[in-house]
């Protein structure tokens, strides 16, 4: 009996330990992803940046005082639609 319960507590053990590895690794890929999150969020944001940079000037320069409202939604629909991903949505506007 003490032979089995010892059995035991060392497959138990063994399985603790695998597990362990294995929660080890998940935690080291998830800081792994989380960091490239960080990293496509940074680019995400640089990206839009440049792409709105021009149409804002544009908007400042150029354009006439009763089209910045409808100009200043369009420009808050795009963001919108690229902080969501939307492909679809942004080839409507």
């Amino acid at each position: 009996m003490i032979a089995g319960l010892r059995s035991d507590k060392d497959a138990l053990e063994t399985a603790l330990y695998e597990q362990q590895q294995v929660n080890s690794n998940l935690e080291t890929r998830k800081e792994q992803l989380e960091g490239e999150n960080q990293e496509l969020i940074v680019k995400k944001e640089s990206l839009q940046s440049k792409v709105l940079e021009p149409f804002h000037m544009i908007v400042y320069t150029y354009v006439s005082t009763p089209y910045l409202q409808l100009i200043n939604t369009k420009i808050i629909e795009i963001t919108l639609a690229c902080n969501r991903g939307s492909v679809a949505m942004l080839k409507e506007l």
